[in-house]
């Protein structure tokens, strides 16, 4: 008990809060944007100009995995999230590869809540993902042959280019006439990449085949529109003519033989991968595909069995096969 001429300990000063609003910062306490539910903060992601400026392809399928997430997770807050419900989402999927891309995209929506100051951490950072084997499908040349025979004109010359230079299907329908310069094409960069600008021998041979094909230049995009040469082809229509293609090709080489059609069909990606896989050397397939380092290029596109030149025998070794 303190003496009565003694002074009472002064009370601690309040903790002096950063003044963010001095370099235009909004208060970390402001309302988060887009409210605070899991799918309104997937509305305010669909809705950035972050979202916009993916490219299309990615937006499609992002916008797939955010439709399913939103019947499931979207009146979820982000606070009130169980490590349980991952795994079950996960475990139980019956496509185990979709919803490792689910669980992806709602780790992309928690970063966006923990910059907002709805949770602390991202509570999937952690959560371990269904096991992928890397896709092994590799194209021949003979069924590359027969599925190039069931194909129209326009499709024809966009494999014939894609073959060339191991693009995306994102990358190649972004070019436009300027790109072709000189005899060099310009490809813009990609998931983090830079530039790429390809040139070789049968390179102006499939740039002209395109031309024809498409009735594209000498401006504008290259791949066109087929009802409005104006305006650009989009990876639906040319998923479409790629799909009645892959129809044909399988009713050619498997008819009604369930197993034979499985085993003949293949997806346009697959010719990326044909394209390292016959480059041969693991760097040049990295620089045809434009990717920032090699690990992928080796894990997912180098396929098939490696071919490696056998050491020439001694004399004295040759003896032991006599």
């Amino acid at each position: 008990m303190a003496r009565l001429w003694e002074r009472p300990a002064p009370l601690p000063a309040p903790p002096r809060e950063p003044d963010f609003g001095a370099v235009g910062l909004p208060s970390p306490s402001a309302p988060a944007p887009g409210g605070s539910t899991l799918g309104e903060l997937m509305d305010a992601y669909l809705a950035s100009a972050g979202f916009a400026a993916l490219a299309p392809r990615t937006r499609y399928e992002y916008s797939r995995n955010f439709e399913r997430l939103r019947s499931v997770f979207g009146a979820v807050r982000p606070r009130d999230w169980q490590a349980a419900w991952g795994e079950h989402y996960l475990r139980a999927a019956a496509a185990p590869v979709r919803a490792n891309r689910d669980m992806s995209c709602l780790g992309l929506i928690f970063r966006r809540a923990v910059a907002a100051g709805l949770v602390a951490a991202n509570p999937l950072r952690e959560l371990a993902k269904n096991p992928e084997a890397p896709r092994q499908r590799y194209v021949g040349d003979a069924e590359l042959e027969a599925f190039l025979a069931q194909c129209c004109p326009r499709l024809r010359s966009y494999v014939a280019l894609k073959l060339c230079t191991g693009l995306r299907q994102g990358q190649l329908l972004a070019l436009d006439w300027e790109d072709w310069r000189g005899g060099e094409l310009r490809a813009a960069a990609a998931k983090g990449g830079r530039e790429t600008i390809y040139r070789g021998a049968g390179l102006a041979a499939a740039v002209e085949d395109a031309r024809a094909a498409w009735r594209s230049g000498p401006a504008g995009p290259l791949f066109t529109a087929q009802r409005s040469q104006g305006r650009r082809c989009t990876g639906v229509a040319l998923r479409r003519r790629w799909a009645a293609a892959m129809r044909r090709h399988l009713d050619a080489a498997a008819g009604n033989d369930a197993a034979a059609r499985a085993a003949a069909h293949f997806v346009e990606h697959d010719l990326r991968a044909k394209v390292a896989t016959d480059s041969g050397d693991l760097a040049l397939a990295q620089a045809r595909l434009g990717h920032v380092t090699s690990a992928v290029t080796a894990r997912v596109y180098m396929r098939g069995p490696r071919r490696v030149e056998a050491a020439a025998a001694k004399p004295a070794q040759g003896r032991l096969f006599d």
